[in-house]
This record gives C-alpha cells, sequence and structure tokens, in this order.
C-alpha cells in the first residue's frame, strides 16, 4: 500500500499483483543477464554510469509473493526470479530490496542470499538471529526491546552488514510535532550545548520522557559523536478535558564523565 504514492514516480516499473510482480521481476532478470553478457571479461564489478544505472528492485511484503501465494507455479516463478537477482545480480548493478513481518525460514527461504539486514521492531527474542543471523541478539540486537509507543520507537532499528558481524542500532531523522495543530514542534535545539524540549503525549509517554536521566541525541552534523544531554526543570502540564499533557524541560549537555558542560 505504502509503495502506491509512487505509482507516478515508478512508472511501468510499477507492479500490484502477483502477476505484474513476477513479469516485472522477469524483466530485472532480463536486464541482469543481458550486463552480465555484455560485461563478461571486461569488468568484474559494476559502476554506476548514465547507459547502466545501478537498479534497485524494491519488494514489500514479500511473503505475499512467496510462501503466501496459493499458484504453485506463480510462486516457483516469483522465487527463482528473487534468487537469481540475488545471487547473481550486485557484479551488475542490479540489486534487490525485500521487506516482510514474519521472518521464520518457512515464509522466506532465501533469506540467507541477502547480505545486508535491517530489523525493526519485533515481537519475540528468536526472531532477532532470523533477521540478523545467528548470535546477533548476544551482540547487542535488541530489537525485540524496541518502544511501540511512536515517539520512542519509530525509525529504530538494528543493522548488520556484511562486512561487519556486529549489528549497529541506527535510527532514522524523526522530525517530532505535535498531534495538535498549534502546539508546533515538539523538540527545539538551542546553540551552546543547552537544549529546550517540549514534548506532547499522552501521560504514558509523558512518564517514558520524564523517568530518563539522560538524554541521547544523534545528528548528522555530530556523526559519529553522541551528545549526551541531562533534564532539568522539568515541568509537567496537563489538558484535564483533553486527557493530553506536555512536558517541558531544559537539558544540559554533559561529557563523557557525566560532568555536565
Amino acid at each position: 500500500m505504502e509503495l502506491s504514492y509512487g505509482r507516478a514516480l515508478f512508472g511501468a516499473r510499477y507492479a500490484a499483483t502477483p502477476e505484474e510482480c513476477a513479469d516485472l521481476l522477469d524483466e530485472a532478470v532480463c536486464v541482469m543477464q543481458k550486463r552480465a553478457a555484455r560485461f563478461a571479461g571486461l569488468q568484474r564489478s559494476h559502476t554506476p554510469t548514465v547507459e547502466d544505472p545501478f537498479v534497485l528492485v524494491v519488494v514489500d511484503e514479500v511473503a505475499f509473493l512467496t510462501a503466501y501465494q496459493s499458484d504453485r507455479g506463480l510462486r516457483q516463478r516469483i522465487s527463482s526470479a528473487l534468487a537469481t537477482l540475488t545471487t547473481q545480480g550486485r557484479a551488475v548493478g542490479v540489486g534487490v530490496l525485500a521487506a516482510l513481518q514474519d521472518p521464520r525460514k518457512e515464509v522466506m527461504n532465501i533469506r540467507n542470499l541477502f547480505p545486508d539486514k535491517i530489523a525493526l521492531r519485533l515481537d519475540e527474542s528468536e526472531q532477532v538471529d532470523m533477521v540478523l543471523g545467528d548470535g546477533a541478539r548476544d551482540r547487542g540486537a535488541l530489537a525485540d526491546h524496541i518502544s511501540p509507543v511512536p515517539e520512542i520507537g519509530a525509525g529504530v532499528g538494528y543493522v548488520r552488514l556484511e562486512a561487519s558481524p556486529e549489528p549497529a542500532r541506527v535510527r532514522r531523522h524523526l522530525r517530532l510535532r505535535s498531534r495538535h495543530p498549534r502546539h508546533g514542534r515538539r523538540l527545539r535545539l538551542l546553540w551552546g550545548g543547552r537544549v529546550k524540549i517540549c514534548f506532547h503525549g499522552t501521560a504514558d509517554e509523558i512518564s517514558l520522557v520524564a523517568g530518563r536521566p539522560l538524554m541521547v541525541l544523534l545528528t548528522a552534523h555530530d556523526l559519529p559523536r553522541m551528545r549526551v544531554f541531562e533534564l532539568y526543570h522539568s515541568r509537567v502540564h496537563a489538558h484535564p478535558h483533553l486527557e493530553h499533557y506536555r512536558l517541558c524541560a531544559r537539558l544540559s549537555e554533559t561529557t563523557d564523565e557525566g560532568r555536565t558542560v
């Protein structure tokens, strides 16, 4: 459903039904094979050019096309195309990005063919190793502990790249906005290491924020350095008729040793 918003951008390279998806995957395999024939004996890796750009095949809810597909012939056709692309496509600049909600082997039997893996919030601890590989959770990938509260857990995930067995915790840039149009942005950064925060939410959401003595902010400007802030001068205001709360506070940046700067 989400990809349908980009239908105008994708044009003829958008497919929604299983039959259309199978045709589009076969087309990607054809592109891959033609490139492989042209590149044979000339190059071993692909550098994107205008004539041969990098092609990314995005498959959302891939289990719908494989494990949950009732048409056996169509299921085998799709699975074969995906296996071909994931084993041979990278060398000629054709990649696959697949997303699914159920990481079990019987649902996605070619998951080991994806070298780079991302785990968002998962329901069970056993699912972490299913997605990221054996031992990932023991090495700190606690994807089953990601908060279901959108303001806290949205965009949080763990990434395991082919070049590194150690999973890394990541979070996409999230521009926090209030649910009420009059409240404006929830978070406002000030210069000089000081941060003023104004957070709107339910009683449970406010408790989660107020109960944390330290907050960690990581911005693109500061990568790979994390900035740690101490919460102080917090005030909570309630809207009795809306069951809505507002937490206003100031944060002061601390050093690695915990001293306020």
